[in-house]
């Protein structure tokens, strides 16, 4: 008896939420059995079983005995593959058919992959309360459960909060402080962002507190300007450094470049102390072969810088001038006698900006 089907799977859910908070999976096969060639007409016997797409079988099989067959045209009610067979992946299902009074099931080919609209549904509550949500499990099926949150951050009203280190960001492997902001390697200039207010005399880029009720401002006042600005004022407790300026290798203004307190003589030219306000690079002194005159050379470029020189000892009838060279490297200096202009040794003190 050779026996092929033709269907529309014209199959739904009828998802209703059963007494233990389960979605009923089960759904309706509609079709048309050909029996010999002919419309088959009386009782028959199916078997639905799901494959998945490389041919193994992956639900329960769902029998159905005795669907009576009308003109060829049948439908079977409360199909039965389990959740198995509703995990988003593909399935297709295996129609089996017999006779009665036939021995073995007829495997129908081809086997017809499960479309969309049996996944369809709709969920009611289900004896949910507020707030739940519903998740699936391969033993329980669909329904509602607490949500489980794994943010590590605590909200309290418009406020969050995080009790231990945290990281921000990418690449960032363990966090030491209380919050590590840190950007990638392709983005390494984009760590933080802080965007002010539009509008009004200045734009509140950050406004930090430290514990007290006075704040320290973060300011862009105007594009690409940053202004620090601190109620009770601002304090630099170590060494502060403008560098060069990329590029060009020229000091940038704004800050003292060096300051050096030397002794400017024909015998023994030396500096007593100095600072570089730019870089590591520590000067040098000297001696020009003649009284007071000496010759500072710096660690960096300083033509075009606007310096000062004065006598150290502060006598009456002393003064001191300085002269950049070509190179802008050597600052030639000469402390003299303001009444003969004849070189003067003693000290001197340069202050470059």
């Amino acid at each position: 008896m050779n026996k092929y089907i033709v269907t529309l799977i014209m199959s739904f859910f009828a998802l209703s939420i059963a007494t233990a908070q389960q979605i009923d999976h089960t759904f309706t096969y509609q079709g048309e059995l050909s029996d010999s060639g002919m419309p088959a007409n009386g009782l028959y016997n199916f078997q639905i079983e799901g494959f998945d797409a490389a041919g193994n079988s992956k639900t329960n099989v769902s029998e159905h005995l005795l669907i009576p067959v009308n003109n060829g045209l049948f439908t079977i009610d409360d199909v039965d593959l389990g959740v198995a067979g509703l995990d988003a992946y593909a399935t297709f299902l295996q129609i089996r058919v017999k006779g009665l009074g036939v021995g073995a099931f007829i495997d129908l080919s081809p086997r017809q992959k499960l479309k969309a609209v049996p996944y369809a549904h709709k969920v009611i509550d289900g004896a949910a309360t507020n707030d739940q949500v519903y998740t699936f499990s391969t033993t329980g099926g669909w329904g509602p459960a607490d949500p489980v949150d794994l943010s590590p951050w605590t909200k309290d009203g418009q406020d969050i909060y995080f009790l231990s280190n945290t990281a921000v960001g990418t690449l960032v492997n363990s966090a030491t402080h209380k919050l590590t902001v840190k950007a990638s390697l392709a983005n390494n200039n984009r760590a933080l962002r802080l965007i002010g207010t539009n509008g009004g005399n200045i734009g509140h880029g950050a406004r930090m507190n430290f514990g007290d009720n006075d704040f320290v401002y973060l300011e862009e006042d105007v594009d690409d300007h940053l202004v620090i600005r601190a109620n009770q004022g601002i304090e630099f407790l170590n060494n502060t450094k403008q560098p060069l300026e990329a590029g060009s290798g020229t000091p940038i203004n704004g800050q003292m470049k060096f300051m050096i307190h030397a002794n400017c003589s024909l015998a023994s030219p030396s500096i007593f102390k100095q600072y570089n306000g730019v870089d590591n690079g520590a000067a040098t002194i000297a001696s020009s072969g003649v009284n007071g005159l000496c010759k500072i050379t710096f660690p960096f470029d300083i033509s075009g810088r606007f310096y000062q020189v004065s006598v150290v000892d502060n006598l009456s009838g002393k003064s001191a001038n300085c002269q950049i060279s070509a190179s802008g490297l050597d600052l030639n200096c000469t402390r003299f006698n303001t009444g003969t202009f004849a070189g003067d040794n003693g000290q001197i003190m340069v202050l470059v900006y």
